[in-house]
């Protein structure tokens, strides 16, 4: 007879959520290392627990083992593991009931707030198709979580008091950095007791480079910005496009259920090089920014500073670093998607920088060579103190809308919004109710990182660089605001504005040079504004020079 298996995913749901629900850095970074511990930690401490024998391919470790649940009898083969995901094979029914309570008991008592998804199905080598299964596996857990019913909200007595930072029930006081009291919840104080193990996590993304160890990553909101000048964070959310269907695509040529094995290695690989990737991208981003910071008049900063007049220095934006702490923190970097958050200034230039690391890197496909990764970015620049779970659905919502223009999903993109005014609404709200002009579009983005577009984002670096520092417009800082409003109002105002102002032709890119007459002129070609964009970046973009 053969033998049965147990299929078992497990996945943690509504992250989104659980991290970024509070506007303080400590515990969304808490926060954060929590999920990543769930899978990435607690999964082997139960099984070591159950005194199971098991095969753990952790993501982690130098040497993989090889060993297989139907050849070396194991109790358990841990398939995948990491970012709030878990994808098993046991060999009894049992043992998934065991570890199933285990862990949602450890949850419950260690992470209360979270929500842990679980589904198993009977798998046999010999006749079953592993692949159609973990389809069918993933359809299911999608049922389980849209089932769960929400925890329920019990808010207490009157005469309770309330979590500084979640306004639950406050369980205890807490004692933040500058030793002030603070009352929190039991979930607040899960993410906080998290904090220090978060600071492990960064510490090993950064190990080997070795400017890093110069400094300290910022932990509290208020240490983004130069007090009085700029205080706006940057949300980026980057992810990777096709990756669903990358997935499926995984052992088209394969034949089931005779090379079960095989695909299971090659979702093991592609999983283990999508992990890879994001962090490698992510860790080779923080290395360029290091190397950006200079000092000058004993002062670390960062500024544009390739090509620059010395007369233009004082009106160009600049980011100042504080006590040796970097205004850059990543928060989600255990999968394959990656959050960070930077000063609002720095956001563009380092969505910018991810993308193109992350495309150097190759993903796993077992379709012959690897294939090189190919993401998407959105980032959502608003005031350090705007609450933060808005700003990163925004951030998000842009990630989206940057694949839109993705060349299905073939093409790096990214767009972004300036949420200066502490207002963030839906971004289709946004655009049509303040970036339309005639129900045409005053903005070029989302924009494609490829050189195939005619606008791409290297034509909008290169726009803000002539508004910046170009000799023609770098000394007329004082007609922006008033460009700005006649690009609002179409191409006969900015023709008739720059010739009564007696202004030189708007700065054109090379390969805008076959609409160059129309484009300097107007700032429109047909339907397109071609200098919204940049003129609204203008005090919010510095690039990574080295």
């Amino acid at each position: 007879m053969e033998e049965q298996y147990f299929l078992f995913l497990l996945e943690v749901s509504g992250i989104q959520n659980f991290i970024f629900s509070s506007n303080n850095l400590r515990v969304n970074i808490g926060a954060s290392s929590l999920i990543r511990a769930i899978t990435d930690e607690w999964v082997n401490y139960l099984l070591i627990e159950k005194n199971t024998n098991f095969a753990n391919h952790n993501l982690n470790s130098i040497e993989l083992t090889v060993k297989g649940i139907e050849t070396d009898n194991l109790d358990v083969e841990i398939i995948y593991i990491g970012g709030g995901n878990a994808l098993m094979l046991f060999r009894y029914e049992a043992h998934i009931e065991e570890f199933t309570k285990a862990l949602t008991r450890k949850a419950l008592i260690e992470a209360p707030g979270i929500n842990v998804a679980m589904a198993h199905l009977p798998f046999a080598f010999d006749i079953d198709n592993f692949k159609d299964k973990y389809s069918e596996l993933r359809k299911t857990i999608n049922i389980n979580k849209a089932e769960q019913a929400p925890p329920p909200l019990i808010m207490g007595l009157g005469v309770s008091a309330r979590c500084s930072f979640s306004g639950k029930p406050a369980a205890m006081v807490w004692k933040d950095p500058g030793g002030n009291p603070q009352l929190i919840s039991r979930e607040v104080a899960a993410k906080l007791a998290q904090f220090s193990q978060g600071k492990h996590y960064l510490n090993q993304l950064t190990e080997g480079i070795q400017k890093a160890k110069n400094y300290e990553f910022i932990s509290n909101f208020d240490d983004f910005g130069d007090k009085g000048i700029s205080s706006y964070i940057a949300i980026v959310h980057a992810d990777g496009n096709r990756m669903g269907e990358r997935i499926k695509a995984l052992g088209e040529s394969l034949s089931f259920p005779k090379d079960n094995r095989k695909y299971i290695q090659l979702l093991r690989n592609f999983s283990k090089s999508s992990k890879e990737a994001a962090q490698k991208a992510l860790s080779q981003t923080l290395t360029t920014f290091l190397d950006c910071i200079q000092t000058e008049n004993g002062q670390q900063i960062i500024r544009r500073r390739q090509g620059v007049k010395p007369e233009y220095y004082q009106s160009l934006p600049k980011v100042h670093i504080h006590d040796h702490k970097l205004p850059f923190r990543p928060i989600v970097f255990g999968g394959d998607d990656v959050t960070f958050i930077c000063d609002g200034r720095l956001g563009l230039a380092m969505a910018k920088e991810y993308l193109v690391n992350y495309n150097r890197q190759y993903l796993e496909e077992g379709l012959g060579q690897p294939q090189p990764a190919i993401g998407r970015a959105g980032i959502a620049i608003t005031p350090s103190h705007y609450p933060f779970s808005r700003g990163y659905e925004l951030a998000e919502e842009l990630a989206g809308s940057a694949k839109s223009i993705g060349d299905n999903g073939m093409t790096q993109s990214l767009d972004w919004h300036f949420g200066t005014n502490g207002i963030i609404e839906p971004l289709k709200t946004i655009r049509s109710r303040s970036y339309k002009v005639d129900g045409k579009d005053i903005i070029m983005r989302p924009v494609s990182l490829s050189d195939a577009s005619a606008y791409n984002f290297s034509t909008f670096e290169y726009i803000v660089k002539e508004f910046q520092v170009g000799d023609d417009w770098a000394k007329r800082r004082n007609k922006f605001k008033a460009l700005i409003a006649k690009l609002r109002k179409g191409p006969d105002e900015v023709s008739a504005f720059l010739a009564n102002a007696r202004l030189p032709g708007l700065p054109c890119a090379i390969r805008l040079k076959s609409k160059d007459v129309e484009i300097s002129n107007k700032g429109w070609a047909g339907s397109e504004c071609y200098y919204f964009d940049a003129l609204e970046a203008i005090d919010f973009y510095i690039p990574l020079e080295d």
